[in-house]
């Protein structure tokens, strides 16, 4: 995750890409489901991600309280 000083206060920017997302939802998360960490261990390597995906990842970033995806990465 990338962060931003402005005016004495750190700011959360957006992830730059889904990997990205991922991987900092697998190191910093560590009470992730099962089921939850192989989707993002195959987000992590993954081409290009479904709608679908897509969703369920911006929604575990928002269950987490992590900024949002810079922009779309749907396929």
């Amino acid at each position: 995750m990338t962060t931003q000083r402005t005016n004495g206060q750190i700011i959360a920017m957006p992830f730059a890409n889904p990997r990205q997302a991922a991987l900092t939802l697998l190191s910093e998360c560590p009470d992730l489901t099962h089921k939850t960490a192989g989707f993002l261990g195959h987000v992590c390597v993954a081409d290009s991600l479904t709608d679908k995906q897509h969703k369920w990842l911006v929604s575990v970033l928002e269950r987490r309280g992590l900024p949002p995806l810079a922009r779309e990465q749907v396929e």
